[in-house]
Protein backbone atom coordinates (compact mmCIF):
# COMPACT_ATOMS: atom_id res chain seq x y z
CA UNK A 1 0.00 0.00 0.00
CA UNK A 2 1.20 3.51 -0.80
CA UNK A 3 1.59 6.40 1.63
CA UNK A 4 -1.50 8.08 0.24
CA UNK A 5 -3.54 4.92 0.78
CA UNK A 6 -2.41 4.65 4.40
CA UNK A 7 -3.30 8.31 5.02
CA UNK A 8 -6.79 7.88 3.52
CA UNK A 9 -7.37 4.71 5.55
CA UNK A 10 -6.31 6.55 8.71
CA UNK A 11 -8.78 9.40 8.00
CA UNK A 12 -11.56 6.87 7.42
CA UNK A 13 -10.72 5.06 10.68
CA UNK A 14 -10.82 8.36 12.61
CA UNK A 15 -14.15 9.33 11.01
CA UNK A 16 -15.74 5.94 11.71
CA UNK A 17 -14.54 6.05 15.32
CA UNK A 18 -16.08 9.51 15.77
CA UNK A 19 -19.41 8.30 14.36
CA UNK A 20 -19.40 5.26 16.65
CA UNK A 21 -18.63 7.47 19.65
CA UNK A 22 -21.52 9.81 18.83
CA UNK A 23 -23.91 6.86 18.47
CA UNK A 24 -22.74 5.46 21.81
CA UNK A 25 -23.31 8.79 23.56
CA UNK A 26 -26.88 8.93 22.23
CA UNK A 27 -27.52 5.32 23.35
CA UNK A 28 -26.01 6.01 26.79
CA UNK A 29 -28.27 8.97 27.60
CA UNK A 30 -31.29 7.16 26.16
CA UNK A 31 -30.54 4.19 28.42
CA UNK A 32 -30.16 6.47 31.46
CA UNK A 33 -33.59 7.91 30.76
CA UNK A 34 -35.25 4.53 30.18
CA UNK A 35 -33.93 2.85 33.34
CA UNK A 36 -31.33 0.65 35.01
CA UNK A 37 -31.89 -2.46 32.90
CA UNK A 38 -31.36 -0.53 29.69
CA UNK A 39 -28.25 1.13 31.17
CA UNK A 40 -26.76 -2.25 32.08
CA UNK A 41 -27.43 -3.45 28.55
CA UNK A 42 -25.69 -0.37 27.17
CA UNK A 43 -22.64 -0.93 29.40
CA UNK A 44 -22.33 -4.55 28.25
CA UNK A 45 -22.69 -3.49 24.62
CA UNK A 46 -20.07 -0.76 25.00
CA UNK A 47 -17.62 -3.09 26.76
CA UNK A 48 -18.03 -5.67 23.99
CA UNK A 49 -17.35 -3.00 21.37
CA UNK A 50 -14.25 -1.90 23.30
CA UNK A 51 -12.80 -5.42 23.33
CA UNK A 52 -13.55 -5.74 19.62
CA UNK A 53 -11.55 -2.58 18.96
CA UNK A 54 -8.69 -3.89 21.10
CA UNK A 55 -8.71 -7.17 19.16
CA UNK A 56 -8.61 -5.21 15.90
CA UNK A 57 -5.62 -3.24 17.16
CA UNK A 58 -3.87 -6.50 18.08
CA UNK A 59 -4.37 -7.81 14.56
CA UNK A 60 -2.93 -4.61 13.13
CA UNK A 61 0.13 -4.89 15.42
CA UNK A 62 0.60 -8.49 14.26
CA UNK A 63 0.56 -7.46 10.60
CA UNK A 64 3.03 -4.63 11.14
CA UNK A 65 5.29 -6.83 13.29
CA UNK A 66 5.27 -9.59 10.67
CA UNK A 67 6.28 -7.10 7.99
CA UNK A 68 9.02 -5.65 10.19
CA UNK A 69 10.28 -9.10 11.22
CA UNK A 70 10.49 -10.26 7.60
CA UNK A 71 12.19 -7.02 6.57
CA UNK A 72 14.84 -7.02 9.30
CA UNK A 73 15.37 -10.65 10.22
CA UNK A 74 14.23 -12.65 7.22
CA UNK A 75 11.67 -15.42 6.88
CA UNK A 76 13.33 -17.81 9.31
CA UNK A 77 13.44 -20.23 10.95
CA UNK A 78 15.11 -17.99 13.51
CA UNK A 79 17.57 -19.35 16.04
CA UNK A 80 19.30 -17.60 18.93
CA UNK A 81 22.39 -18.84 20.75
CA UNK A 82 22.70 -17.94 24.43
CA UNK A 83 26.00 -18.56 26.20
CA UNK A 84 25.70 -18.98 29.96
CA UNK A 85 28.48 -18.53 32.49
CA UNK A 86 27.89 -20.45 35.69
CA UNK A 87 29.70 -22.22 38.54
CA UNK A 88 30.42 -25.87 37.76
CA UNK A 89 29.12 -28.11 40.50
CA UNK A 90 32.11 -29.79 42.11
CA UNK A 91 31.22 -32.14 44.99
CA UNK A 92 33.47 -32.37 48.04
CA UNK A 93 34.96 -28.94 47.32
CA UNK A 94 34.31 -25.58 48.93
CA UNK A 95 31.81 -23.50 46.98
CA UNK A 96 34.31 -20.67 46.58
CA UNK A 97 36.63 -22.97 44.62
CA UNK A 98 34.08 -24.12 42.05
CA UNK A 99 35.32 -23.11 38.56
CA UNK A 100 33.14 -20.86 36.42
CA UNK A 101 32.53 -22.28 32.96
CA UNK A 102 30.64 -21.19 29.83
CA UNK A 103 28.35 -23.27 27.66
CA UNK A 104 25.78 -22.35 25.01
CA UNK A 105 22.23 -23.41 24.38
CA UNK A 106 20.12 -22.66 21.32
CA UNK A 107 16.51 -21.47 21.12
CA UNK A 108 14.53 -21.93 17.91
CA UNK A 109 11.86 -19.25 17.81
CA UNK A 110 8.23 -19.76 16.86
CA UNK A 111 7.32 -19.10 13.21
CA UNK A 112 6.59 -15.46 12.41
CA UNK A 113 3.24 -16.60 11.07
CA UNK A 114 2.20 -17.70 14.58
CA UNK A 115 3.89 -15.17 16.90
CA UNK A 116 4.92 -12.19 14.76
CA UNK A 117 4.92 -9.48 17.43
CA UNK A 118 6.72 -11.41 20.18
CA UNK A 119 9.34 -13.00 17.92
CA UNK A 120 10.19 -9.67 16.26
CA UNK A 121 10.27 -7.99 19.67
CA UNK A 122 12.67 -10.59 21.10
CA UNK A 123 14.93 -10.59 18.03
CA UNK A 124 15.18 -6.81 18.29
CA UNK A 125 16.21 -7.13 21.96
CA UNK A 126 18.82 -9.69 20.90
CA UNK A 127 20.09 -7.39 18.15
CA UNK A 128 20.76 -4.66 20.72
CA UNK A 129 22.35 -7.20 23.12
CA UNK A 130 20.00 -6.18 25.92
CA UNK A 131 20.09 -9.63 27.53
CA UNK A 132 23.86 -9.67 27.95
CA UNK A 133 24.76 -9.76 31.64
CA UNK A 134 21.25 -10.73 32.77
CA UNK A 135 21.09 -13.37 35.52
CA UNK A 136 19.21 -16.57 36.13
CA UNK A 137 17.22 -15.27 39.09
CA UNK A 138 15.21 -18.35 39.96
CA UNK A 139 15.68 -22.07 39.39
CA UNK A 140 12.18 -23.12 40.37
CA UNK A 141 10.43 -26.49 40.24
CA UNK A 142 8.69 -25.67 36.97
CA UNK A 143 10.82 -22.99 35.24
CA UNK A 144 14.30 -21.49 34.83
CA UNK A 145 13.67 -17.77 35.16
CA UNK A 146 15.92 -15.06 33.66
CA UNK A 147 15.18 -11.39 33.95
CA UNK A 148 15.70 -7.80 34.95
CA UNK A 149 14.34 -6.68 38.33
CA UNK A 150 11.19 -4.60 38.02
CA UNK A 151 11.53 -0.92 38.94
CA UNK A 152 11.37 -0.39 42.71
CA UNK A 153 8.58 1.82 44.03
CA UNK A 154 9.27 3.45 47.42
CA UNK A 155 6.78 4.56 50.08
CA UNK A 156 6.05 7.91 48.39
CA UNK A 157 5.59 6.40 44.95
CA UNK A 158 8.96 7.25 43.39
CA UNK A 159 10.12 4.67 40.84
CA UNK A 160 13.77 3.61 40.78
CA UNK A 161 14.55 1.39 37.76
CA UNK A 162 17.79 -0.60 37.70
CA UNK A 163 20.51 0.19 35.16
CA UNK A 164 19.69 -3.06 33.37
CA UNK A 165 16.02 -2.12 33.13
CA UNK A 166 16.90 1.33 31.79
CA UNK A 167 18.77 -0.28 28.89
CA UNK A 168 15.52 -1.97 27.82
CA UNK A 169 13.46 1.14 28.53
CA UNK A 170 15.75 3.49 26.61
CA UNK A 171 15.32 1.29 23.53
CA UNK A 172 11.55 1.16 24.13
CA UNK A 173 11.88 -2.61 24.40
CA UNK A 174 10.83 -3.03 28.03
CA UNK A 175 7.27 -4.19 27.32
CA UNK A 176 5.33 -5.88 24.54
CA UNK A 177 2.37 -4.04 23.05
CA UNK A 178 0.07 -6.91 23.99
CA UNK A 179 0.25 -10.44 25.42
CA UNK A 180 0.40 -12.43 22.20
CA UNK A 181 -0.43 -16.15 22.25
CA UNK A 182 -1.20 -18.87 19.72
CA UNK A 183 -2.86 -22.19 20.64
CA UNK A 184 -0.58 -24.03 18.21
CA UNK A 185 2.45 -22.96 20.26
CA UNK A 186 1.61 -23.79 23.91
CA UNK A 187 3.88 -23.81 26.98
CA UNK A 188 5.19 -27.35 26.66
CA UNK A 189 8.41 -28.69 28.19
CA UNK A 190 11.54 -26.79 27.03
CA UNK A 191 9.54 -23.98 25.46
CA UNK A 192 10.41 -20.36 26.24
CA UNK A 193 7.97 -17.71 27.39
CA UNK A 194 7.82 -14.11 28.57
CA UNK A 195 6.57 -13.46 32.10
CA UNK A 196 5.13 -10.34 33.72
CA UNK A 197 2.25 -8.03 32.94
CA UNK A 198 3.11 -6.48 30.64
CA UNK A 199 5.85 -8.86 29.51
CA UNK A 200 9.20 -7.71 28.19
CA UNK A 201 12.19 -7.94 30.52
CA UNK A 202 11.80 -11.45 31.94
CA UNK A 203 11.74 -14.80 30.17
CA UNK A 204 11.76 -18.40 31.31
CA UNK A 205 12.37 -21.91 30.09
CA UNK A 206 9.61 -24.36 30.97
CA UNK A 207 10.96 -27.38 32.86
CA UNK A 208 7.60 -29.11 32.60
CA UNK A 209 4.53 -29.03 30.42
CA UNK A 210 3.04 -25.80 31.79
CA UNK A 211 0.31 -25.48 29.19
CA UNK A 212 -2.42 -25.13 31.81
CA UNK A 213 -0.86 -22.75 34.34
CA UNK A 214 0.84 -20.54 31.73
CA UNK A 215 -1.89 -20.82 29.10
CA UNK A 216 -5.11 -18.81 28.74
CA UNK A 217 -6.86 -18.43 32.08
CA UNK A 218 -3.99 -20.05 33.95
CA UNK A 219 -3.33 -17.06 36.20
CA UNK A 220 -5.99 -15.45 38.42
CA UNK A 221 -4.96 -11.89 37.46
CA UNK A 222 -5.29 -12.42 33.70
CA UNK A 223 -7.80 -10.06 32.08
CA UNK A 224 -9.56 -10.83 28.81
CA UNK A 225 -7.60 -14.07 28.38
CA UNK A 226 -4.19 -12.40 28.82
CA UNK A 227 -1.47 -15.02 28.82
CA UNK A 228 2.32 -15.42 28.90
CA UNK A 229 3.60 -15.29 25.30
CA UNK A 230 5.28 -18.59 24.33
CA UNK A 231 7.75 -17.84 21.55
CA UNK A 232 10.55 -20.41 21.33
CA UNK A 233 11.97 -23.77 22.33
CA UNK A 234 15.39 -24.92 23.55
CA UNK A 235 16.53 -27.31 20.80
CA UNK A 236 20.23 -27.70 21.65
CA UNK A 237 22.35 -27.48 24.80
CA UNK A 238 19.80 -28.77 27.29
CA UNK A 239 22.65 -30.34 29.25
CA UNK A 240 23.48 -26.81 30.44
CA UNK A 241 20.30 -26.79 32.51
CA UNK A 242 20.95 -30.30 33.78
CA UNK A 243 24.28 -29.06 35.16
CA UNK A 244 22.65 -25.99 36.71
CA UNK A 245 20.14 -28.25 38.43
CA UNK A 246 23.02 -29.84 40.35
CA UNK A 247 23.85 -26.52 42.02
CA UNK A 248 21.98 -26.02 45.32
CA UNK A 249 19.55 -23.17 44.76
CA UNK A 250 20.94 -21.04 47.59
CA UNK A 251 24.38 -21.18 45.98
CA UNK A 252 23.13 -19.52 42.79
CA UNK A 253 22.84 -16.21 44.62
CA UNK A 254 25.80 -16.32 47.01
CA UNK A 255 28.60 -17.37 44.65
CA UNK A 256 31.03 -14.68 43.56
CA UNK A 257 29.94 -13.53 40.11
CA UNK A 258 26.21 -13.85 40.77
CA UNK A 259 25.58 -17.47 39.85
CA UNK A 260 24.40 -18.21 36.30
CA UNK A 261 24.53 -15.21 33.97
CA UNK A 262 24.00 -14.66 30.25
CA UNK A 263 27.49 -13.96 28.94
CA UNK A 264 26.38 -13.38 25.35
CA UNK A 265 23.39 -13.79 23.09
CA UNK A 266 23.38 -13.73 19.29
CA UNK A 267 21.12 -14.66 16.39
CA UNK A 268 22.12 -17.58 14.19
CA UNK A 269 21.40 -16.94 10.53
CA UNK A 270 21.38 -19.70 7.92
CA UNK A 271 22.82 -17.43 5.24
CA UNK A 272 23.67 -13.72 5.26
CA UNK A 273 22.72 -11.61 8.25
CA UNK A 274 19.47 -9.94 7.08
CA UNK A 275 20.05 -7.01 9.46
CA UNK A 276 23.42 -6.27 7.83
CA UNK A 277 21.84 -6.62 4.39
CA UNK A 278 19.05 -4.23 5.39
CA UNK A 279 21.58 -1.64 6.61
CA UNK A 280 23.63 -2.07 3.42
CA UNK A 281 20.57 -1.44 1.24
CA UNK A 282 19.63 1.60 3.34
CA UNK A 283 23.12 3.11 2.99
CA UNK A 284 23.09 2.45 -0.77
CA UNK A 285 19.67 4.10 -1.12
CA UNK A 286 20.79 7.16 0.84
CA UNK A 287 23.85 7.41 -1.40
CA UNK A 288 21.69 7.28 -4.54
CA UNK A 289 19.35 9.97 -3.15
CA UNK A 290 22.29 12.26 -2.39
CA UNK A 291 23.72 11.64 -5.86
CA UNK A 292 20.40 12.49 -7.51
CA UNK A 293 19.99 15.66 -5.46
CA UNK A 294 23.47 16.90 -6.36
CA UNK A 295 22.80 16.66 -10.09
Amino acid sequence: EGVGGDSLQHEMDVHNLAVEHSQEEVEKYQAMVEGRKELEGFVIKRETALWERIDNLKEKVKRLSHREGMDWFGEGPHRVEITLEYPQYTPDQDVSTWPRITKPFIIELAPLSLMPHTVTFFLTQVHYKLWNGIHLHHNMNHIYHFGVPAPHVNDIGDVTPSMEYLQFQNRKLDKVIFQEYHPEYPHEEWTVGFSGRPSGTEFYVNKLNNTIIHGPGGQPYDAHADVDPCFGKVVEGRDVFEEINKIPSNHLLILDGGGAVIQSIRPLFLEKNPVDEKMKRTIENVGLERSDSSQ
